[in-house]
């Protein structure tokens, strides 16, 4: 399950938009399946509480253009 955690990144940002609350219920009933262990999940869990969908995306991009592919976790 932890390498499933380490990507956790795509099923978060899909309910990112419909608000805190909705968000953050979605999270909690994924860390009840046991998706939610390791540091991963919670570095997505909260840019995307704290920044949003467009800022981590941007800052994914910007990862990406420095870095020069995708960061392998």
């Amino acid at each position: 399950m932890i390498s499933y955690s380490k990507y956790s990144y795509g099923y978060l940002i899909e309910h990112r938009d419909d608000g805190v609350k909705v968000y953050r219920q979605y999270a909690k009933e994924i860390k009840k399946l046991g998706l939610g262990n390791s540091i991963y999940f919670y570095i997505y869990y909260y840019a995307l509480l704290i920044f949003g969908k467009n800022n981590c995306q941007k800052g994914i991009g910007l990862i990406k253009k420095v870095v020069g592919r995708t960061p392998r976790l």
